[in-house]
């Protein structure tokens, strides 16, 4: 397989094949969905983004909480944004390691919001942080909550991460129930952006 890095501006590299032909191949950068459980789909959002290498770079959400990305630097990037509660920054793994490593649940579960921590590490920094993620997640979706990486995690994290892209775009911006937290509020997911 040939080797190229492409920077963040391309959508298309070309490169010579083992058979002296030149190939081209295209890819979409990648998008982050900001969808947060109170606000909903953050819609027009800035956000600055500093990736793995130091790259820095802006963008600003569409519609339905989506940003491109910069491609080739690295396997996260760490995003800053601000919403009606303050300045938040997030960790996201663009590129994730196998899953079924434990690297690979552990840096799934920061991605899906299970793990409290700024700027977590690629790997659990102890048992008990993978353990509680773990907990809370399993919890979450009717599996025993026993804090180990089993079967059953592993299918749901897959169906949950890597598998349901598109469940987010189905959901709109619907009220939240009058009784939450912002009982007082018409309607905070358009307020928020």
């Amino acid at each position: 397989m040939p080797k190229y890095k492409p920077d963040s501006t391309q959508s298309k590299v070309s490169f010579k094949a083992k058979t002296g032909e030149k190939c081209l191949l295209q890819y979409e950068p990648p998008i982050l969905i900001f969808d947060d459980p109170f606000l909903g789909l953050l819609k027009n959002m800035e956000v600055k983004f500093t990736y793995q290498d130091g790259f820095k770079a802006d963008g600003v959400t569409d519609d339905k909480g989506v940003v491109r990305m910069a491609f080739g630097h690295g396997n996260y990037v760490d995003a800053e944004m601000s919403t009606r509660f303050g300045l938040c920054t997030r960790r996201i793994f663009v590129l994730t390691a196998e899953i079924e490593t434990t690297d690979g649940v552990w840096q799934r579960l920061i991605n899906l919001g299970y793990v409290p921590m700024k700027q977590p590490p690629e790997s659990p920094p102890n048992p008990e942080k993978l353990e509680a993620a773990l907990e809370e997640f399993q919890a979450d979706h009717d599996l025993n909550p026993n804090g180990k990486i089993n079967r059953e995690v592993i299918a749901a994290l897959k169906r949950v991460h890597d598998e349901d892209k598109n469940a987010w775009a189905a959901r709109g911006s619907e009220e939240l129930p009058p009784e939450g937290p912002f009982a007082d509020d018409d309607n905070p997911k358009e307020k928020a952006t």
